[in-house]
């Protein structure tokens, strides 16, 4: 500066005394970045120490810090005579013109404002170091004392020193100033920038506010909308015919959609005619609730488009070219635009919703699709009316039917138990008589007969027997399909140990073993009809075994939640899987009657008599294996249960 040149920044040494070690660091990295050499101290009394072991170029000092001050470092440095040459920077913020005097009183050789900018600490390091040795010629001046601020300071810096530390203030001063007016610069451009997103904001919420002011009001008509229609929901649910439908749907229409006139028509595509089934507006109707008219009235374009489904819309009926006869008599009266709604049903159109208008153009997009949204509903509840009145009527003649069923049924079963009668009586009368004469020849006249004469009588005796069988077992099978079944609690060990008890002679003349495993539950059924079932299935234990096969027979119960299922185990000759299902019907046999006599109808009775309990019955056997039958009733609590 001024055409002095300073020494070289790689023989420059610069101590920088910071307590805070990232200040420092960065302090550090600026200067060394610039090729001088800095050293750091934490503290004065540290960079004191080492200030006098290795003199420095230069020292840059923080002014608060722990221990000793840079107020005090820089007084201490320039009051030792091999020191004082040493230009010493003090970091300042530089908040108090007091900072000045204290520094000018101290010694200091210039001023850095915190936080400095990195070109502005380079150039005054590097006027300091060019300065340096015109200060070093100039002589010591005399101190002078100067009161400033209600202190006394005495100063004793020379004119270099204190102008230098002047020129620091002012030229900081020119920079803050400078920095002030890029920030007021800076401030105004934001507040014009601020100023125009406002404004789009504000232009923006403008459009918005409009936006949702008309968005609640679509919702509030839509909302509006929604309850009428739900009104007319109620109102088709209420009604029982079609007529009624339409009549109370007619004011809720108009109130969604404005109109001059409205009526609702169906359509008879067989007879080529349409009926008006309500109609409402001002002034006397032209088609009033009721009247018959032909299609051809309604124009072909009107129909076309309804058929497939479509709105027809009139904006002026005064555009028409030919209006059909219908539009002909309205617009005498004052129609000038209207709407034609189908109403489909399944695919098929049934009728149309109309609304007229005196005024031309009078229909919005938006009350065509409520017109058509409203006649969807119509639709469907017309044609729920029409079927309800459809099953009613034939409800009607089912119901007449059923009567004249019931009369054939009662007389058949009047027949079934004559029938009944005949057969326990008039037809077991000649088989007790036959049976009888049989056993009394081969009692009296046994000696008299020869082998063959013998063996007619045994097979008369056997067969009247089997027949005497046959007969009991229908009429039980009949009496389990006729008879009232009374449900009640039945304990299973009682039903089970009447059958063993029954069965006892059988039992041990056959010498097979039969296990219980109790307990055995309650279920809800018919006591007799239990001890019927769970006999016909132990007689069948015992009787379908292999030759030479000691019968044994199992029986135990399960419980499945509200359900209790009693099994039945044998050891017998099993029954094949095809044929498991057809061994429940009435004369269903699988074995020769010489091999396993039977009559075939056992367990038609079980299956029925369980059904007639209201559960079920199966069996689960293979070949060879034996077989385990089952049966599923409810299940009831015990007696004794709390």
């Amino acid at each position: 500066m001024n055409g002095r040149e300073g020494p070289r920044s790689d023989t420059v040494k610069i101590l920088v005394v910071e307590d805070s070690p990232t200040q420092a660091l960065q302090l550090q990295y600026i200067l060394e970045q610039h090729d001088y050499h800095a050293a750091v101290a934490p503290n004065g009394r540290d960079a004191l120490a080492l200030i006098r072991q290795h003199k420095p170029t230069m020292v840059i000092s923080d002014i608060l810090m722990p221990e000793m001050d840079g107020y005090q470092l820089c007084q201490q440095i320039k009051t030792e005579p091999d020191l004082a040459g040493t230009p010493v920077i003090l970091l300042t913020s530089l908040s108090d013109p007091r900072d000045v005097i204290r520094g000018l009183e101290c010694g200091a050789d210039n001023f850095i404002v915190k936080p400095y900018d990195e070109e502005f600490l380079l150039a005054r390091i590097q006027y300091i170091l060019a300065n340096q040795r015109v200060q070093q010629v100039e002589t010591a001046q005399m101190g002078l004392e100067i009161f400033f601020g209600g202190q006394t300071y005495f100063i004793t810096s020379d004119r270099l020193q204190v102008l230098n530390l002047l020129l620091s203030t002012y030229e900081t001063a020119v920079e803050k100033n400078r920095q002030l007016l890029e920030a007021q610069d800076t401030l105004r451009q934001l507040n014009i920038h601020l100023e125009e997103i406002v404004a789009e904001r504000t232009a923006a919420l403008t459009v918005e506010i409009a936006e949702r002011r008309r968005a609640e009001e679509a919702l509030r008509r839509y909302a509006e909308r929604l309850r009428i229609l739900q009104e007319i929901d109620r109102a088709i649910l209420a009604a029982q015919s079609s007529e009624a439908i339409a009549q109370t749907s007619l004011g809720h229409i108009c109130a969604l959609v404005p109109c001059w006139r409205i009526d609702i028509s169906l359509f008879d595509w067989q007879t080529r005619q349409k009926v008006v089934l309500a109609s409402a507006g001002r002034g006397t109707p032209r088609l009033p609730s009721g009247m018959l008219r032909s299609l051809e009235e309604y124009g072909g374009e009107d129909l076309a488009t309804l058929q497939a489904g479509q709105v027809y819309v009139v904006e002026d009926v005064l555009t028409l070219p030919a209006p059909p006869a219908t539009v002909q008599a309205l617009q005498g009266d004052g129609a000038r635009s209207y709407i034609r709604v189908p109403l489909m049903a399944r695919g098929e159109l049934i009728g149309s919703l109309n609304l007229w208008s005196d005024q031309a153009g009078a229909f919005t997009p938006e009350q065509v699709d409520i017109a058509r949204e409203v006649a969807d509903q119509l639709a469907i509840g017309i044609q729920q009316a029409r079927l309800y009145e459809q099953v009613q009527c034939h409800a009607a003649e089912l119901e007449a039917r059923v009567t004249e069923r019931t009369a054939e049924l009662q007389e058949i079963n009047a027949e079934l138990e004559s029938f009944s009668y005949s057969v326990s009586h008039d037809l077991r009368s000649p088989l007790v008589v036959v049976q009888g004469f049989a056993g009394m020849l081969l009692a009296g006249y046994d000696d008299r007969l020869d082998a063959v004469g013998r063996s007619y009588a045994q097979h008369i005796v056997a067969g009247t027997r089997r027949m005497d069988t046959l007969i009991e077992d229908l009429l039980t099978y009949s009496h389990l399909r006729r008879a009232a079944v009374e449900l009640k609690p039945v304990s299973l060990e009682a039903v089970v140990a009447e059958v063993l008890t029954q069965l006892e002679p059988e039992i041990l003349g056959k010498d097979a073993h039969v296990t219980v495993e109790k307990p055995l539950p309650h279920v809800i059924g018919h006591y007799a009809i239990l001890i019927q079932v769970v006999t016909n299935l132990l007689t069948n234990g015992l009787k379908f075994v292999s030759p030479g096969v000691r019968a044994q027979m199992r029986v135990w119960a399960e419980e499945r939640g509200d359900r209790a299922r009693l099994r039945l185990r044998d050891n017998g000759i099993g029954i094949a899987p095809q044929h498991q299902d057809r061994i429940f019907g009435v004369f269903e046999r699988l074995h020769d009657r010489e091999a396993y006599p039977g009559t075939g109808v056992g367990l038609a009775i079980v299956r029925k008599g369980i059904e007639r309990m209201g559960g079920q019955v199966g069996v689960e056997s293979a070949l060879g294996q034996g077989s385990t039958f089952w049966l599923e009733l409810r299940r009831a609590p015990r007696p004794d249960a709390a």
